[in-house]
């Protein structure tokens, strides 16, 4: 075992029978330290293969569980790459030249990376055709800790040379106790797509989703970002605020004419500064208890987003306050990311580098009564009831905190005060979106919450991709990240994946890109957004695709669906019935594979077992065609598309 750590082993089962071995973890150093952590602490050393014996009581079999195992990572926060690579891929790592403050949004800060590594955050799978051996921290889970405590992540450190995982916490700055719980991960073995995630729904569901009930099952409906970014003002959200159930947009048929509840958000460019968050009276005359009434009267839940943690160095209120700024040991504010619009480019104004922000030292009992009072205004004075709250990450940098410390007690400190009000003076019930948020310190809060990078009105970011920066917008990276944590949605999260788009002006998506994103997001996520401009609504460029969409919605409503990676960029879909199965091609090239091997793996991993029987099946999305050959039929994907198809009775 690891020196100074202590391990306790408890064997239990899931409900469907699954064993799961929970591993607790205690400081067990003969006396206090002294000396805070000042690296990731290693807690446990896995061997994968005898691993394998001691959950499952037997040897490996060599002819399932090879070398060849594909590795799920999860990914540190929201914009970090979620998705699974094959045994002789890598996450590609950001080449940080030219923006090395970017690198803020990927890693875990402190981290120890080496080149032969590979790291994952939370949960982690690795996966054998449809075996999956899963390692999950639960030690912040509601039955394993309280809302005033929290566990320090847990980053799992692969490699594949010796096979064997080091799990190690960042814990930099906590000083530890003896018989402190410094960790817990639950470790089983899968035997299927959703046998993993019933299990992880086990280790994780309770009843925080109720809070989320007045959104509606799926929680929808239409913000301002993706489409006027932060060009906003008073008339034109009230132009679209007045159109959203005049014309024929996906929310008002899928939402509005349905009775079903309706979020309607104002997001980025309301403020007067990022940090200063007063309501910029050139664009908001009226400011925002008038324009929520007016949201309210429509019959639609006022939402708002705001970054708390961060700032711009250049605002009055941070002027105001410098010593609430995070700083490292020489006195310099900590750089907390990169955004050009958030930063001056160099000069007094900017103490790091160009276009850095900055963040807030969240062990400061002033900075916490601020927060409080922030989030109380935006509820009870300007009436939002759905608050998306963004870049949390920052609030988990480390630096010479007022109060000392780990970086990590004291965001779960703040996080907690940012959602204590789950309903607002009047008696009205609050809903928060966590984004930008470390994933394994924020599920417990923000149950709904933003699981994937930003998408965009494009398929792929162009100069970000040349730097490999896993984070970039774009409809490509979200859709990876949607299908990556699809094994969450309604278990850890309701995810979050981000919006669809159907508009031609502004947009560079191709129907077929259009159609592959907003399926992604039913079937595989928990909230529908949109952001097109419904004042602009075209029917004969818009309709169409709106109403082929609406009746795919309906006609899969309520099937639960899975996925596997099967290749780079391809994925076999498919119900947990297997009425339903598909492929989605994400690469440049179209895609070809035999339609038996898709039900055969369909199959196995809705089942683990295949039946003898050969099915008909008919196209019902997407792009595609069915070529018989003499082995059989194949079917071939074209690039950027879906391809689903039912089984025919």
């Amino acid at each position: 075992m690891i020196q100074d750590i202590i391990c306790q082993t408890e064997k239990i089962t899931s409900p469907s029978g699954v064993p799961i071995l929970r591993r607790e973890y205690f400081f067990s150093s003969h006396s206090d330290t002294t000396t805070p952590d000042s690296t990731h602490r290693p807690i446990d050393e896995i061997r994968i293969y005898s691993f394998l014996q001691e959950i499952t009581g037997t040897p490996a079999d060599p002819k399932t569980f090879t070398s060849n195992y594909a590795f799920s990572r999860t990914g540190w926060q929201s914009w970090d790459a979620g998705w699974e690579t094959m045994a002789d891929e890598r996450t590609p790592r950001y080449i940080p030249f030219l923006i090395p403050a970017l690198k803020k949004y990927i890693e875990v800060p402190e981290s120890l990376y080496k080149k032969d590594k590979e790291y994952g955050q939370f949960i982690i799978w690795l996966r054998w055709n449809n075996f999956y051996l899963v390692a999950a921290s639960t030690g912040n889970t509601p039955d394993a800790c309280t809302t005033d405590t929290t566990l320090p992540p847990v980053q799992y450190e692969l490699c594949r040379k010796t096979d064997t995982i080091t799990c190690r916490i960042y814990s930099t700055g906590k000083t530890w106790k003896s018989g402190d719980k410094t960790a817990e991960i639950s470790f089983f073995l899968a035997k299927n797509y959703f046998e993993l995630k019933e299990t992880i729904s086990f280790l994780f569901h309770d009843s925080r989703f109720k809070n989320l009930a007045f959104l509606g099952k799926t929680p929808g409906g239409w913000e301002s970002w993706y489409n006027h970014y932060n060009k906003i003002d008073e008339s034109l959200i009230l132009e679209d605020l007045n159109a959203l159930n005049t014309t024929g947009n996906l929310i008002k048929c899928m939402y509005i004419d349905k009775k079903q509840p309706v979020v309607f958000q104002i997001d980025d460019g309301w403020q007067e500064g990022t940090g200063q968050w007063e309501i910029n009276k050139a664009r908001f005359p009226h400011g925002f208890a008038d324009l929520t009434a007016k949201i309210r009267e429509k019959g639609y839940i006022p939402g708002l987003w705001i970054a708390p943690f961060i700032f711009d160095y250049r605002v009055p209120f941070i002027k105001r306050h410098p010593d609430w700024i995070l700083r490292d040991k020489k006195g310099k504010p900590i750089p907390a990311g990169f955004n050009a619009p958030w930063g001056a480019p160099i000069g007094k104004e900017q103490p790091a580098g160009p276009h850095n922000y900055f963040v807030l030292d969240l062990s400061r009992d002033d900075v916490l009564q601020y927060l409080d009072g922030l989030i109380d205004r935006a509820i009870n004075e300007w009436g939002f009831r759905y608050l998306k709250l963004d870049f949390l990450f920052a609030g988990m940098l480390y630096g010479c905190f007022k109060n000392g410390g780990a970086a990590y007690e004291w965001y779960n400190r703040a996080i907690n005060v940012l959602t204590k009000r789950t309903k607002a003076n009047n008696g009205e019930p609050v809903a928060y979106l966590g984004c930008g948020m470390p994933f394994e310190s924020s599920f417990r809060q923000f149950p709904l919450s933003r699981i994937g990078a930003d998408t965009k009105e494009a398929w792929d970011y162009a100069v970000l991709k040349a730097v490999r920066f896993n984070g970039r917008p774009s409809a490509y990276i979200s859709m990876k990240d949607t299908l990556g944590h699809a094994y969450w949605n309604d278990a850890v999260y309701k995810n979050d994946p981000d919006v669809v788009f159907f508009r031609k002006e502004n947009c560079t998506l191709t129907d077929s890109e259009k159609e592959l994103l907003a399926l992604v997001n039913k079937l595989f996520a928990g909230q529908i957004m949109y952001a097109d401009d419904p004042a602009h609504f075209s029917p004969a460029d818009e309709a169409p695709l709106t109403q082929k969409i609406l009746a795919l919605y309906d006609k899969l409503e309520g099937a639960s669906f899975g996925n596997i990676r099967i290749a780079p960029d391809i994925y076999a879909i498919f119900s947990a019935d297997c009425k339903y199965t598909g492929i989605i091609n994400l690469t440049e090239n179209e895609y070809t594979i035999a339609q038996g091997d898709l039900q055969k793996m369909a199959q196995l991993q809705a089942f683990g077992t295949v039946t003898p029987d050969a099915p008909h099946y008919k196209q019902i999305a997407g792009q595609g065609k069915i070529v018989e050959t003499a082995a059989g039929f194949n079917l071939t994907v074209p690039s950027h598309s879906i391809y689903l198809q039912e089984k025919e009775i």
